[in-house]
């Protein structure tokens, strides 16, 4: 049996475990409880295992299925996001799974904290600092398929708890309490077996705008835990404001939606969006090189912001049918923040009959399928590279950055299933 089919199989058995004990023990599978030895609920003990790791998904049920949905890259007279998410749905459906942590405090804690890494010597570890007499926490923002080591500490010194474990999933979305629609583009395989690495290029709606004004746990969010160091504003120049993320340098670069890949009708403004394009690349390009993450954004994130990663990972080699899927992800944003759209909400979908931008989607696809190439890959290089005045060179410079070889056996694959020990 190969490795990567012993993970699987790994995967399966801890599933089923997993399904079968949870309802005994009052949590779903996608809920693990992490409580010390005193208390009185019976979910898992962490000081059953402290010598295991946890293998745990961190992916939003809904978002999980919607991932495996394939599409006829043929036939744009359907979509599946309908039966997911609808315009008159008032909750937010891109809410990331998170693991619920539970402790006691040590009598007359003043303090406590939460650390975490992905290495055992805890460097460049992410800490929270709870609420004073909270003895619980929802760690969300997770990277799938990662090692995690992780502590809870009393006033500073105390370890209270520690314990290791891996999640698993593909996409990674990002929970904050003002922005919205936010996701790491990291995750989506390509046609060449390579993957999109996570934690470099974030995209989403706007952070700024109608009055709103970042909490605490958002710039925690986007500064510590994401370190974004670079902003792209996708935004007219009229409706585009400074990046409330401290320390991070912005970029104001005003873009059409898909319109603007296929139907130029004013030469003089096209030619400073297409200018725009280039240049979001350009900039991208030199974020990379400096190890900078970057949050890119409109104003939804569905349209301007859905154009550029379209291009952007539709030159990285990503299949027409996860192209969709993630044009189509926005729409799970739809209900908290758009609530005053009353022209059909944040509804995007590869159907143009559904689609709040009707052909918007369809004609950007087929126009870039119109040019040179024998690949939709090669298509994308050539779009970039003849319509916009990209060189091959730095395509191949952006591809080196943004992805990974895909491997065979990932990092969760040494992590052992948990031994149910009574």
């Amino acid at each position: 049996m190969s490795l990567n089919n012993a993970f699987s199989l790994r995967s399966f058995i801890f599933a089923i475990i997993v399904s079968v004990l949870c309802p005994l023990w009052g949590c779903t599978k996608d809920e693990i409880f992490f409580n010390d030895a005193n208390s009185t609920s019976e979910r898992y003990d962490t000081n059953r295992f402290d010598n295991s790791r946890y293998l745990i998904n961190i992916e939003n049920n809904l978002v999980r299925a919607f991932l495996d949905t394939k599409y006829d890259s043929n036939d744009y007279t359907y979509t599946h996001v309908s039966d997911y998410v609808t315009i008159e749905q008032t909750e937010r459906k891109d809410i990331a799974e998170g693991i619920f942590l539970e402790w006691h405090n040590i009598e007359g804690s003043e303090s406590t904290h939460i650390v975490y890494a992905t290495n055992p010597d805890f460097e460049e570890a992410i800490t929270i600092i709870v609420n004073k007499g909270s003895s619980s926490y929802k760690l969300c923002n997770l990277v799938p398929n990662q090692n995690y080591w992780l502590k809870i500490i009393n006033n500073d010194t105390d370890i209270i708890k520690q314990f290791s474990f891996a999640t698993e999933g593909r996409r990674r979305l990002i929970n904050l309490s003002i922005g919205f629609n936010c996701r790491d583009i990291g995750g989506v395989k390509t046609i060449d077996n390579r993957t999109i690495k996570y934690g470099l290029l974030f995209r989403g709606g706007e952070l700024d705008g109608r009055g709103q004004v970042l909490e605490d746990y958002d710039h925690d969010v986007l500064e510590n835990v994401l370190k974004i160091k670079d902003v792209f504003d996708f935004r007219a120049i009229d409706s585009a404001t400074k990046t409330p993320i401290v320390g991070a340098e912005y970029h104001s670069l005003p873009l059409y939606s898909m319109i603007g890949i296929y139907n130029r009708d004013n030469p003089e403004l096209d030619s400073t969006i297409l200018n725009n394009y280039k240049a979001s690349l350009l900039i991208l390009l030199n974020c990379l090189r400096e190890g900078h993450p970057v949050y890119a954004h409109c104003q939804g994130g569905c349209d301007r912001t859905n154009t550029m990663f379209f291009l952007i990972m539709g030159v990285l080699g990503v299949e027409e049918n996860d192209l969709a899927l993630d044009y189509e992800l926005s729409s799970f944003a739809q209900g908290a923040r758009y609530a005053y759209n009353t022209t059909g909400g944040m509804i995007r979908s590869r159907d143009p009959s559904t689609n709040k931008y009707h052909n918007n989607y369809k004609n950007a696809v087929e126009y870039i399928k119109s040019k040179e190439g024998v690949t939709l890959k090669e298509k994308f290089e050539s779009f970039w590279i003849n319509d916009l005045g990209v060189t091959r060179e730095q395509i191949e410079e952006l591809r080196s950055y943004l992805l990974d070889d895909f491997p065979e056996d990932n990092q969760t694959t040494s992590i052992p299933l948990i031994t149910m020990d009574k």
